[in-house]
């Protein structure tokens, strides 16, 4: 059984996962440095016998994500729940990024247990308005409570305009499932988990593996519609450019590289052959 990783998450390998281990085929011992979401192990081909497989990952916020997620699911799920707005979004990232600290990585391996199931929805919110990787340095910073743009250097944020396009990220409109059937549901911009029981690990309440091709929706079929509208405006003219200054020899030519008969071509041009 496969599971789908359970948020977006820049740089993720969702879509390539069957492609990885295609090519790792099926190996004793993995070992990914950097998790992030998690998604090419928990794309893992079902195996038979034992595995050692190993996560890391060095983001303080990331793995207060995952253990409040599995300590605390319903309080991350009430966090992150919420329309996207620039407001909203920008006061989270920058809340979040301002308590991005040593301290932060110390406190999480000063006890097991501690989590900030608050911190974590916020941080799912963030990651799925988000366009790219949100948490990079900017010159935004929170000074006296109020968003200021305070110059570069520091640990302040980048101001942009929320993630609405893809499949989970947008306004009013319901995500596909990320396992058909099972308690683990995007909506809108939150992670429903439904069912899982405080204290149980999160990506286990997932239940099947997810309905392939769910996702697809009219805003990519739009989007080629309107390339290929662009393309043939673009290209017209040139064409109509390259008919119109053609001389009568170089047309001659090209009908007779199309096959065209010597008789066809002199009674299209109006002379003897």
């Amino acid at each position: 059984m496969t599971l789908a990783a359970p948020f977006p998450y820049f740089g993720g390998k969702r879509r390539a996962a069957p492609r990885i281990w295609q090519a790792l085929g099926d190996p004793s011992g993995y070992v990914e440095p950097f998790a992030g979401s998690a998604a090419v192990l928990l794309a893992r081909p079902p195996f038979k016998g034992r595995r050692v497989e190993t996560l890391n990952d060095a983001d303080g916020w990331l793995v207060n994500t995952w253990r409040a997620i599995q300590l605390n699911p319903d309080a991350v799920a009430a966090a992150a729940w919420g329309p996207v707005a620039e407001i909203d979004y920008h006061a989270r990232l920058a809340w979040l990024q301002e308590r991005r600290t040593p301290d932060l990585v110390a406190w999480l391996e000063g006890n097991p247990e501690a989590h900030d199931a608050k911190a974590a929805g916020w941080w799912l919110y963030v990651l799925a308005c988000g366009i790219g990787d949100p948490f990079g340095p900017g010159p935004w910073r929170v000074v006296d409570g109020h968003l200021r743009k305070a110059g570069n250097a520091g640990r302040g944020v980048n101001r942009e305009l929320p993630h609405l396009g893809n499949a989970g990220r947008g306004v009013n409109r319901d995500a596909d499932p990320l396992v058909r059937g099972a308690p683990w549901r995007t909506v809108g911009t939150f992670i429903s988990l439904e069912g899982c029981r405080p204290g149980s690990f999160a990506v286990g309440c997932a239940g099947q593996q997810p309905e392939r091709g769910a996702g697809h929706h009219p805003y990519g079929i739009f989007a080629m519609t309107t390339i290929a509208t662009i393309l043939a405006l673009l290209l017209f003219p040139l064409i109509l450019l390259f008919w119109l200054t053609e001389s009568r020899q170089q047309r001659a030519r090209r009908w007779r590289r199309d096959g065209w008969t010597q008789q066809r071509i002199a009674d299209r041009l109006g002379c003897s052959r």
